[in-house]
């Protein structure tokens, strides 16, 4: 069984989406080279934004906690 990758669930969610609009086949999308790397962009960008923001988030907490322990 082979690992599922961001691309592979992209590309089903993309598969998706063509569908339920019903005006294109499921293979266009993977035809159409310019929106479906645009899409992928998308998700990669989401991705990495929440990332960085778990990240973030995460030291500022360890920050804090640090700061409250200094002052008690």
């Amino acid at each position: 069984m082979k690992n599922t990758t961001y691309l592979d669930k992209a590309c089903t969610l993309w598969e998706a989406l063509l569908s339920a609009e019903g005006k294109m086949g499921k293979l266009y999308g993977c035809k159409n080279i310019p929106n479906w790397v645009v899409f992928i962009n998308q998700i990669r960008d989401r991705a990495m934004t929440y990332n960085a923001f778990i990240k973030k988030e995460t030291i500022h907490a360890i920050i804090r906690t640090s700061n409250k322990k200094v002052e008690e």
